[in-house]
């Protein structure tokens, strides 16, 4: 969220410039942080994790409020049904597997874990309420415009390759059928979309090709495409 939240306030112009930056912080966090923490409980104790992190993350927050402009915001209603089921699901779900060896798999211990897949069961069901746009998780999230443009921005000055991985219309259909999971020409339809609206630095036809000579084939072509550019004219497209 926090990634999203300062692409946005960066012009993407120069996202190749902050992006060391964020990512360098983002780095030096991730292994200082167990480091010292370590350090912490074997020299003091582990009550002095609280006494370092709490301070920190109090001051983090008033500078976030007083320095970190306002963003426009949509309301929606708190989803307290699903919020419950998925903190429900996954506290019964881990707890039994936790305890299972250690209570050599106890009838209580089936029944946690039997509740917490109900619960599971459940969360995934209220996604039905995901029109009103009260979900925990907004799957229609990635649709939105915003959103994938924040997501270009995050890649934009890194090196990418956009690379179609596509079968033959006969095959995806051979495929669809012998799955039985998917309704007849979704591939095709979804290939002929990507075809449409997306770039690529190379394709490959993957309808008759072997798992080592599909390797050679994306070896030989990206040896043939060093410099990628597919990334770039979608970028400018819609950032433009």
């Amino acid at each position: 969220m926090l990634l999203g939240y300062f692409m946005t306030l960066i012009d993407w112009t120069a996202v190749s410039v902050a992006n060391p930056s964020i990512m360098a912080a983002v780095g030096v966090a991730t292994l200082a942080g167990p480091l010292f923490g370590g350090v912490l409980v074997d020299q003091l104790s582990w009550e002095w994790i609280f006494f370092v992190n709490v301070p920190i993350g109090v001051i983090a927050f008033g500078l976030g409020i007083w320095l970190m402009p306002a963003m426009p915001i949509n309301r929606h209603r708190f989803d307290v049904v699903g919020v419950v089921l998925s903190g429900v699901a996954l506290f019964l779900v881990v707890f039994a597997l936790q305890e299972f060896r250690s209570h050599q798999g106890a009838p209580w211990i089936w029944a946690m874990f039997g509740a917490g897949l109900v619960a599971m069961a459940g969360f995934v069901y209220i996604r039905a309420f995901l029109d009103e746009g009260i979900n925990v998780i907004a799957d229609d999230l990635i649709w939105t415009r915003d959103w994938l443009l924040d997501l270009l921005r995050v890649f934009t000055g890194y090196q990418v390759w956009l690379v179609g991985v596509h079968v033959s219309d006969e095959e995806g259909a051979r495929r669809e059928a012998a799955r039985g999971n998917r309704l007849a020409g979704v591939n095709r339809g979804s290939a002929r979309a990507a075809h449409a609206h997306t770039e690529y630095d190379f394709e490959i036809d993957t309808t008759d090709v072997p798992m080592p000579e599909l390797a050679r084939q994306l070896h030989d072509r990206y040896e043939s495409c060093r410099q990628p550019a597919a990334f770039a004219r979608l970028s400018s497209r819609y950032l433009s």
